[in-house]
């Protein structure tokens, strides 16, 4: 034991050393194959056929795939004589490749001339007739390396080689693009090498014995998961074939010019293929069902049939045209033969194997499962046999429909076709396979098969076959369906029947009772609200057979009378139908017929396309038909009275065909009845009325499809939500404000929706009330919706109207909040809309009635708030109040602000009567935590004060206004800047029509800024920052150029006039529009007033002295160029009086700040 124990390992490491050498001459054959080898190393660059041979029978003889007539070129020891089958099988796709890329294009003619003129070298004589695989000569050895002949076919390494190929090939497509060799090479001629490879391995090693190769041999080998990993590659090798040589094949003609007809080998084509597939997957089903099933089959084949149905190969419908591949409608004649030719016992297992691999598929995956069954009902035989159809002339539209034909024939054939799907796919049950049963009925009820009541026979008898307690559930979807308002409403007269059919052959399959205790199901039936709901000849007809099933007497008569009714004859068929059930017929009665039919020709399938080349459809001539001539319209004579009229032109005849499946169109008084439907009387939807600003938001968002105003499909929904976001949104924003923090989260939204709000409709009061609710906004939220708006404000997105809202907005929203008089809106000029009921009459009727004088000033005032002369005419007021020079005295003691600054600062005293906070009251309530923020601790809620302007107008208001104004400048010169060198529609131009900088948008916002520097005179910023930043302002807009197209001067003719500094480069530095020139002047007049007022203008006169020495230089230039006569561009008229007023005052301002500190301004 001892010696065997020290002699062991020095054995392995010999195998290992052997193997390993093995290893490396393989590795030198395949570099030899290549041709990299060269004459000085151990095998020699290959020079002839024979060598070629030598080399390449070795590893054939390796895994015991060499043809006996090749072994006379193995040598002594050989190349790779200590490798093992297995060594040999891992480098077999090496070698595969390098035989499709370096052998075969070069030495393929050589080889195929071997068998022709060099059979010495094969040292076989005295044969007479050579096998098909010897004519093709030394390639016969290299197919081996591909498709292994059939001699060694049920090896485990000919199962390994051809896998190998599989991936080999379809990885290759350079190999199935080239060309064959010689003129015996048969398919590899046509086709090419790979091509022609392919075609045997799809017919010599199908789905099935790859599966054999990869689970079967070999069985102790290997791990389950890996088998597992294998047998998934090869199914994705083997279902790439049809295209890879489609595509390799398409390169080809498109290279070489070659025709398309004939390229493919009909093995290979994409039906031909996955039907051969399918037929092979049948035989696979059937070689398992012979042994005991396991998780890993089951699962390895629904891997299988998941690739195929990815693929198309399980169509919604037979296929119509020959290149549409179908698993059933090939495995189906096998299937049936399995199911009736074998024993019990075998039928049995057989059905049981495709029970369970449905079962397991629809556990993996239901939308699979679904293509499948779909696929099968779709193949199901169920169209009538010629041999049970009437003759033409005994058919009636109202007497025969084949789909409800009751001879033994059809009904043999319904049993036979349920009895199939009971045998593959069970007893449906939803308590045992709920994932099937739920598929299986949703196809049943929602498909629209091509023999409607056909199918509903065959579903009933197979759902029949099952416990009563299934068809009792089957019964219950069905009405679900059949009573539905949506199927009454909306589907079609075909949809009705086949629907109505399922029910009566479901409740036909109960046992019928003269008693008084019917079935449950029927009992449930009877007393269902929705059956009973049930109208029309469907509804009569159920009514009169479950009355029957019940033992009682119920007819509505009238079913078997004369009348060509469709819907009547359709009705007396299925009375007579239900009279007797499927599945008591014997299915043996069907064999006559089937054995007529076969020999008379017909084939129970679908007629398919036949597709050809269009030149063999070209010169077919079309078959002669002796025609009828169409019949001739008639006129009646003229009647003796001489009328002659329209209707004395008589129709062709139409009878009503059975086989339409359209409804007749209702009668006049069926329309009546139908308007009269309040269920179907479709009025004007009305639009609730917004509670939260969260539903105000949804109204215009849904309404104006965003910033650009699109609309959705329904525009008048659009235009009452529009109307109604409008007529609610001001009143709501101002109930709103105070209470909690919804005003707050909302306000932005609000912001972006009314500002990009576009009147598509032509909506009464648009502009007003999108205008008050803006102002709302400003005035219940100044610090969310104010910095939201000045942000937008700088967009280019907006319109020039838009823009002038925002101004507006933000003005009157300032004034309100520092309690300065502002233009009514609708909510505060008619109080009565957010008041308690009255009797005042409706809003139309109380607008109707209502007399010219009772309506007074106040529409034109409330239509004002949005008028663009709104901010000039507020301007100008402001002007002229700094202007006046006899103000009151009280005005200038004890109403001056700025004894109230003084006041305010100085001498304010305590308040006598302050709010006790409750942690202060109570121990009890005192926080936790000493420094957390009162905010958050407990306590009675505090409702929230409104903000004053003086505290938040500097910081949310007039200094974010004049940065971001700033900010746009310089980003709008550095643009026109970087286009400067460009010219024509190239240049950009920031003071273009519509823009920020055009002198009507500028002026405006100059207007604003002055209107927001009044209203917060009495902050405690503004004489720091406020006044000193808009004087800035009036001054840079007033002197220097904001556009390049304000450099560019004017039209020839005007430039002596045209600058109100005297000329172009004068001391105004541009050309300047009049209304531009009077906004700047009136800023600063409005500025120079107020501090005049606070301080007497000691801040300005000290701190800024040469904003004050430049603001009076450059009013003293406008005002003499004025005064000279020279015209200002846009000027003229009451322009050019405001401008000349505006640039007077400045003056009169500059002149008593300097003359009141000038000895400290010279001083500094």
């Amino acid at each position: 034991m001892s010696f065997a124990a020290s002699t062991s390992p020095k054995l392995q490491e010999k195998v290992q050393e052997k193997e390993k050498d093995a290893r490396k001459q393989i590795q030198d054959l395949i570099e030899q194959l290549r041709g990299d080898a060269s004459q000085g190393q151990e095998h020699p660059r290959i020079e002839d056929v024979a060598t070629l041979l030598s080399v390449l029978a070795p590893p054939l003889d390796g895994v015991g795939l060499l043809p006996p007539r090749f072994r006379v070129y193995l040598g002594g020891a050989g190349v790779g004589a200590g490798a093992s089958a297995r060594t040999w099988t891992h480098f077999i796709p090496q070698i595969q490749r390098v035989l499709l890329t370096h052998v075969v294009p070069t030495w393929g003619e050589e080889l195929l001339r071997l068998d022709q003129g060099d059979k010495a070298n094969l040292k076989e004589k005295g044969k007479e007739k050579e096998t098909e695989r010897e004519g093709r000569g030394g390639l016969a050895l290299i197919d081996q390396y591909f498709c292994p002949d059939g001699f060694v076919n049920g090896s485990e390494a000919a199962g390994e080689v051809a896998r190998a190929a599989y991936a080999t090939l379809v990885s290759a497509p350079s190999a199935l693009e080239a060309g064959g060799y010689g003129s015996k090479m048969g398919h590899a001629q046509r086709y090419g090498y790979g091509v022609s490879m392919l075609a045997r391995l799809a017919v010599e090693y199908p789905i099935d014995r790859l599966y054999k190769s990869v689970f079967l041999n070999g069985k102790g080998d290997g791990d389950g998961v890996l088998k597992g990993v294998g047998w998934e590659d090869c199914v994705r090798d083997v279902c790439k074939v049809p295209a890879v040589v489609a595509n390799a094949l398409a390169a080809r003609e498109s290279g070489g010019g070659m025709r398309w007809g004939g390229e493919v080998p009909d093995v290979l084509e994409n039906a031909a293929y996955f039907d051969r597939m399918s037929m092979r997957c049948e035989e696979l089903i059937l070689f398992l069902s012979s042994s005991t099933s396991t998780s890993v089959e089951q699962e390895s084949l629904t891997y299988l049939l998941t690739k195929l149905v990815n693929l198309g190969v399980f169509p919604p419908r037979p296929p119509v045209a020959r290149s549409q591949p179908s698993f059933f409608q090939s495995a189906l004649p096998a299937i049936r033969a399995r199911l009736s030719s074998t024993s019990a016992s075998a039928q049995q297992k057989y059905s049981a194997f495709w029970t369970a691999l449905l079962q397991n598929i629809a556990s993996s995956s239901s939308i699979t499962l679904q293509s499948i069954l779909a696929s099968l009902f779709a193949s199901l035989h169920v169209a009538v046999p010629p041999s049970s159809s009437p003759s033409p002339s005994q058919i009636s539209p109202s007497t025969h429909i084949p789909a409800l034909s009751e001879d033994t024939t059809t009904r043999a054939r319904v049993t036979r076709e349920a009895a199939l799907l009971r045998a593959l796919v069970g007893a449906p049950s939803p308590d045992n396979a709920p994932a099937l049963w739920q598929i299986a009925t949703s196809l049943v009820l929602s498909r629209d098969w091509p023999l409607a009541e056909l199918h509903a026979r065959v579903f009933v008898a197979w759902i029949s076959g099952a416990a009563s307690v299934v068809l009792d559930a089957f019964l219950n979807t069905v009405l679900d369906v059949w009573a539905s308002p949506e199927h009454i409403k909306h589907s079609l007269l075909s949809r009705h029947r086949y629907m109505t059919s399922l029910l009566l052959l479901t409740i036909s399959y109960f046992p019928s009772t003269s008693t008084s205790s019917p079935p449950p199901a029927i009992q449930n039936l009877v007393s269902s609200p929705a059956f009973i709901g049930a109208i029309g000849t469907c509804g009569m007809l159920a009514a009169e057979v479950v009355a029957h099933l019940c033992g009682r007497k119920l007819d509505f008569g009238g079913w078997d009378g004369q009348s060509e009714n469709e819907g009547l004859g359709w009705c007396r068929v299925m009375r007579a139908l239900l009279s007797a059930r499927d599945v008591d017929v014997d299915v043996d009665a069907d064999d006559e017929h089937r054995a007529a039919d076969a020999d008379a020709g017909v084939n129970e399938d679908e007629d398919m396309e036949d597709i050809s080349a269009p030149g063999a459809a070209a010169s077919t001539p079309a078959p002669i038909t002796p025609t009828t001539p169409p019949t001739r319209a008639i006129f009646l004579p003229k009647s003796s009275t001489g009328y002659d009229s329209d209707d004395s032109l008589t129709g062709y005849a139409s009878p009503p065909s059975a086989a339409s499946s359209r409804a007749s169109s209702p009668t006049p008084s069926e329309l009546a009845e139908i308007e009269k439907d309040p269920t179907l009387n479709v009025g004007v939807k009305k639009v609730p009325r917004p509670v939260y600003l969260a539903q105000l938001g949804e109204l215009l968002r849904a309404a104006s499809g965003g910033a650009g105003g699109k609309t959705g499909p329904n525009d008048a929904h659009d235009a009452d939500r529009v109307q109604m976001a409008l007529d609610c949104a001001e009143g709501l924003i101002r109930r709103k404000m105070g209470y909690g923090t919804e005003l707050d989260e909302n306000a932005v939204n609000l912001v972006h929706a009314f500002l990009s709000l576009q009147d598509n409709f032509d909506l009464d009061g648009f502009s007003e009330k999108r205008q008050a609710a803006l102002t709302a906004l400003v005035a219940c939220a100044p610090t969310k919706a104010t910095p939201a708006l000045i942000q937008e404000f700088f967009k280019n997105q907006y319109s020039t109207d838009q823009r002038f809202v925002a101004l507006n907005a933000l003005a009157m929203g300032a004034r309100e909040l520092a309690d300065l008089p502002v233009p009514p809106t609708p909510s505060t000029s008619n109080p009565g809309r957010t008041a308690f009921p009255s009797k005042m009459l409706p809003g139309p009727l109380h607008r109707k009635y209502i007399s010219a004088g009772d309506a007074g000033a106040g529409g034109t005032e409330v239509r004002g708030i949005a008028d663009r002369n709104l901010l000039p005419r507020m301007v100008e007021q402001l002007a002229t109040d700094a202007l006046d020079e006899h103000r009151e005295e009280a005005g200038r003691t004890a109403g001056s602000p700025a004894l109230i600054r003084e006041r305010r600062l100085r001498v304010q005293k305590p308040q006598l009567v302050s709010e006790i906070p409750s942690s202060a009251s109570s121990s009890s309530s005192a926080p936790l935590n000493p420094f957390a923020r009162s905010d958050f601790q407990p306590g009675t809620p505090k409702s929230k004060a409104r903000s004053k302007f003086i505290d938040i107008a500097a910081e949310h208001f007039i200094l974010p206004f004049i940065s971001s104004f700033w900010a746009f400048l310089r980003d709008t010169q550095a643009l026109e800047q970087r286009t400067a060198h460009l010219s024509g529609r190239a240049r950009y131009r920031g003071a273009g029509t519509g823009l920020i900088l055009n002198p009507l948008v500028l002026a405006q916002f100059v207007r604003t800024l002055a209107v927001l520097v009044h209203a917060a005179r009495n902050a405690r910023e503004w004489m720091a920052l406020v006044a000193p930043e808009a004087l800035e302002v009036a001054v840079t807009l007033g002197t220097r150029p904001v556009s390049s197209m304000d450099e560019d001067g004017v039209d020839d003719g005007d430039d002596d006039e045209a600058q109100s500094g005297g000329g172009k480069g004068g001391p105004a530095g541009a050309n300047k529009e009049a209304s531009l020139l009077t906004a700047t002047l009136e800023l600063a007049l409005v500025v120079l007033d107020g501090a005049l007022e606070l301080d007497g203008g000691r801040v300005l006169g000290l701190e800024h002295t040469a904003l004050i020495l430049g603001l009076g230089e450059w009013a003293g230039k406008v005002f003499s160029g004025l005064e000279r006569g020279l015209r200002v561009q846009g000027g003229g008229g009451a322009h050019e009086a405001r401008l000349s007023r505006a640039a007077a005052g400045v003056l009169l301002k500059v002149n008593e700040l300097t003359s009141k500190w000038s000895r400290s301004m010279i001083d500094l």
